[in-house]
């Protein structure tokens, strides 16, 4: 009897011993987690670089040209000593009834080879001029004068500068010429016909 209560007590026990052990099943609840929102971060683009203004073209002026005078003609007709800037003033006003003329001009030797030796310069002026013979007849004659200058020998560059003085008569027209002459030739370099009017004054330039 004693051993029938004694298992009854073990086996209550163990009832009470596995029914503590063993809960009832509980449902697991999920905890919720906290919601990251993505905040969209704007990537930053790199600028597509400002375009820079091209610099404006300023206008760099433009000097305007100098006119450069043109250089006097040279007058040689074969001679090798050259005459340029003639220039002839003349004077029908003076008080002796005559015409005058003063002419410059530069000489220059343009001969690269040789000396040129004994150098003359002849200015000569012609104007014409009628003769009254004694039965009355006339005649038609040509009077020049001439004025000389010698120059001697003259190198490759060199250079002379000329003054002539003639007074003649006033009949026009009056020729002018100039000779150039030298050990072994003569050339007329020069020869113009020119109007001057009575009673008149002025400047020619060759």
């Amino acid at each position: 009897m004693e051993f029938k209560v004694a298992l009854f007590v073990l086996a209550l026990a163990g009832v009470l011993l596995v029914s503590g052990c063993t809960s009832p099943s509980a449902t697991p609840t999920a905890t919720p987690q906290a919601s990251i929102e993505a905040t969209p971060t704007a990537t930053p683009i790199a600028n597509a670089s400002t375009p820079t203004p091209a610099p404006s073209e300023t206008a760099t002026p433009v000097p305007s040209a100098t006119p450069t005078p043109a250089a006097a003609p040279a007058y040689t007709n074969g001679s090798p000593v050259a005459v340029s800037d003639i220039k002839i003033n003349w004077d029908t006003t003076t008080y002796d009834g005559m015409a005058h003329q003063t002419a410059t001009m530069a000489v220059d030797n343009v001969n690269k080879d040789n000396l040129t030796i004994g150098v003359v310069v002849l200015y000569k002026v012609s104007t014409p001029m009628t003769i009254i013979n004694p039965d009355g007849s006339t005649q038609n004659l040509t009077n020049t004068i001439t004025k000389r200058q010698d120059l001697g020998t003259m190198q490759w560059n060199d250079h002379e500068d000329l003054t002539f003085d003639v007074s003649h008569n006033k009949n026009v027209p009056v020729t002018i010429t100039i000779e150039v002459q030298w050990r072994g030739g003569q050339a007329v370099v020069f020869e113009k016909t020119l109007t001057m009017a009575d009673h008149n004054f002025g400047t020619f330039e060759f």
